[in-house]
């Protein structure tokens, strides 16, 4: 009979071990998306800082969630910090392509293309390669200046939809604009 005891008390052992880091992960999840829909960003970043938040998720998330934070508040300092952090950190392929898009990205927009550059290098060595090759066009056109994609966007724009549309318009008159051809730019603009 205490063999069956025994047996049993393992087993609810067992079972909480398993359950309750799980229940515990979903609350603490959706704190963080309350605080951050909130913007409550200090009160997010208390929130990561606790024992038991870093016992629950992998640092990599954490930090993650950090670098949103800092994307948000438009923090340069923040947001190179998180980057360099992130990209020492041993990632799977998804979280690289995460990772090096959205500083290749952060990066173009704010205009630090060395800090672009260095991302975009990461971002070529992805396996993804409808993502490289949005990385190399958005390099292109917003770093270099050039228009190398320009007879591609432009014969394929009858074939897209109408959000796609307006956004090739908009890259085909960025590149007649590299490309010095004012009539063209502001057609497509248009």
């Amino acid at each position: 009979m205490e063999k069956y005891i025994l047996v049993a008390a393992v087993l609810i052992m067992a079972l909480a071990s398993a359950i309750v880091p799980n229940v515990m992960r979903n609350r603490y999840q959706n704190k963080f998306l309350e605080l951050f829909k909130q913007g409550e960003f200090d009160q997010l970043d208390e929130l990561l800082n606790k024992p038991v938040v870093k016992y629950l998720f992998m640092p990599f998330n954490l930090e993650y969630i950090r670098l949103n934070i800092a994307l948000i508040k438009d923090n340069g300092e923040a947001i190179d910090k998180q980057i360099d952090l992130l990209t020492s950190m041993k990632m799977t392929e998804k979280q690289k392509e995460d990772v090096y898009l959205t500083a290749f990205n952060s990066y173009v927009t704010l205009g630090n293309n060395d800090r672009a550059k260095k991302m975009y290098e990461c971002a070529m060595t992805l396996k993804n390669k409808n993502l490289t090759k949005s990385a190399d066009m958005t390099y292109d056109i917003f770093v270099n200046k050039g228009y190398k994609y320009l007879d591609e966007l432009e014969k394929n724009l009858d074939n897209c939809s109408k959000d796609y549309k307006v956004f090739n318009c908009y890259l085909v008159s960025l590149m007649y604009e590299n490309k010095n051809d004012k009539n063209k730019a502001d057609y497509y603009r248009e």
